[in-house]
């Protein structure tokens, strides 16, 4: 049989290489993580907007309604 390089040169090389992949892989999954975590402060934010932007519509409608209500008591008041 024929080997390209003895086994424990062979089994350095693997260690060594293993261990480069390890930091590659584990800086690729610190990006991602750093990443995820923009995006979920991104999503907070544009979730407290939207929240507020919800809360300014219902208190306008609400106000609208009780004008409406008052209005129509109002009218029907007059047309008897």
């Amino acid at each position: 049989l024929y080997a390209p390089k003895p086994g424990k040169e062979m089994r350095e090389e693997l260690k060594t290489k293993g261990s480069e992949y390890f930091e590659k892989s584990k800086e690729g999954w610190e990006v991602a993580l750093e990443k995820a975590k923009e995006g979920i402060e991104i999503g907070k934010a544009k979730i407290e907007e939207l929240a507020g932007k919800i809360k300014e519509s219902t208190t306008k409608i609400i106000f609208y309604i009780k004008h409406i209500k008052h209005f129509s008591k109002y009218h029907i008041y007059l047309s008897v």
